[in-house]
């Protein structure tokens, strides 16, 4: 039986997820460590260690790796390639679990190569780490769709949604079922992961806390606030083009949104996972929280100010 993890340190914690993880992983009861770039200031309190170093640092991540038990990676959408060296150092280190920042679409698919670039860019970094498995670094590759509450509260476009405008674009029929995860749900399974070493090792896991389509998401805004919201019309392969044409032009922020929305609207199997599979993960993980859709709309529409 693998001895329990207790040491943990959240790579690239400077973001939003970061702070989730960081913050959960507290409360579980986790000796918690962060590493951010020597840029961002950020600090977690007394009780957790804070590291500074550039992510291509090899000699010192190995450094701030010595001694924990598990990483666990938050890099961003289109930063999976600065896991690289984190990989290597924590194999170097004696690091026993690496969770690589999924927390996204299927990259496990048959084909998500052809995929856009940060599809194939986690599937290299799962194939990176498979390499490291003789070293004894284990891993676990989470996948939930995409993050339901934070496209939400984001805005911007993303997946369609801006609420603080009351607008929405549906894409196609706005029918298309896609799976999707609150971050308090993925921090959940992160944990429970940390919990279940030999149950998750070296595979994939998806989770969920909804399946859901645009339409149905956008019946419940409408109820819960009492006012129609602006419709405007799209496809997700004309999102999806806009957003390689934007990347290749440069401009991140917008390549982002577009090539995202694109992505989880592909009728494709990338954001809507197996039945089967979500369940076996929800039971083996023991997440039996039960999410209301109504509940976790009302939360993001508070935080705005808007009920």
């Amino acid at each position: 039986m693998a001895q329990p993890i207790r040491n943990v340190i959240v790579f690239a914690a400077g973001g939003g997820l970061g702070r989730a993880f960081v913050e959960a992983l507290q409360r579980e009861g986790f000796n918690v460590s962060a590493v951010t770039r020597p840029s961002n200031s950020i600090s977690y309190g007394p009780d957790v260690t804070m590291h500074r170093s550039e992510y291509d640092d090899f000699d010192t991540l190995v450094a701030i790796f010595r001694g924990q038990d598990a990483v666990v990676s938050t890099t961003g959408t289109f930063a999976a390639k600065y896991q690289l060296t984190a990989i290597n150092a924590a194999a170097a280190a004696g690091v026993r679990r690496f969770l690589p920042s999924e927390y996204g679409g299927n990259t496990s698919l048959v084909g998500v190569t052809s995929y856009p670039p940060f599809a194939a860019e986690k599937k290299a970094i799962v194939d990176h780490l498979r390499t490291k498995e003789s070293q004894g670094l284990t891993w676990t590759a989470l996948c939930v769709g995409s993050f339901f509450s934070w496209v939400l509260e984001e805005g911007k476009g993303t997946l369609g949604w801006d609420i603080d405008k009351g607008e929405v674009t549906i894409y196609d029929s706005g029918d298309q079922e896609f799976d999707t995860t609150t971050v308090n749900q993925v921090a959940r399974a992160a944990i429970a992961i940390l919990r279940n070493l030999e149950e998750t090792k070296n595979t994939y896991v998806f989770v969920n806390s909804f399946v859901i389509t645009q339409n149905q998401t956008l019946s419940a805004l409408e109820r819960i606030q009492g006012k129609p919201y602006k419709v405007s019309h799209d496809s997700w392969s004309a999102a999806r083009s806009r957003g390689l044409e934007a990347l290749e032009r440069g401009d991140i922020e917008v390549g982002y949104h577009d090539l995202v929305t694109g992505t989880i609207y592909d009728p494709g199997h990338f954001a809507h996972f197996k039945a089967d599979e979500v369940s076996k993960w929800k039971k083996i993980l023991q997440l039996n929280e039960k999410e209301d859709l109504d509940g976790v709309i009302m939360e993001v529409l508070r935080k705005k100010n808007y009920i």
